[in-house]
């Protein structure tokens, strides 16, 4: 079990000082353009179309994951009950029909690269070592715990 712990801290200090980005579909126009935000309110379910009026396709790493909640930490401020909360509210609206859950940041790419009109966010190390096409950097998101 003590193994455990220290896995699951080293992993997690390892991941505090990745540096992340937002990343988009490039086939959709002005998609490079977000301000942190809008950013902001995509990811925590505010903001569900895009500037075309189609609906924003949320990519998020698995409910669990604690890159999922550094991500949030970071830039929604919000933990996953508030944001199962705010989004559950947007699908009852018809708003969106949610965001979709994948495992690991190849898959994050994979998705956005096939489907236009969407969005996630991975390591920029992951980014370097997973070449998809239609892929553009949105945002670097900045961790104030690593300066």
């Amino acid at each position: 079990m003590n193994r455990s712990i220290i896995f699951a801290l080293a992993t997690l200090s390892i991941n505090t000082h990745a540096g992340m980005v937002v990343v988009g579909n490039s086939l959709v126009d002005n998609i490079d353009g977000f301000s942190m935000d809008e950013i902001r309110s995509i990811f925590s379910g505010s903001m569900t179309t895009l500037d075309n009026g189609e609906t924003v396709y949320v990519v998020e790493l698995d409910k669990n994951s604690e890159e999922k909640k550094l991500f949030h930490s970071l830039v929604t401020g919000k933990s996953e009950i508030e944001l199962e909360s705010e989004w559950a509210k947007q699908i009852n609206e018809g708003r969106t029909k949610g965001r979709v859950f994948v495992t690991d940041y190849k898959s994050v790419l994979k998705r956005v690269s096939n489907n236009p009109n969407s969005i996630g966010y991975v390591t920029t190390e992951a980014l370097e070592n997973n070449k998809q096409e239609n892929i553009i950097v949105i945002q670097e998101i900045e961790n104030k715990d690593s300066y």
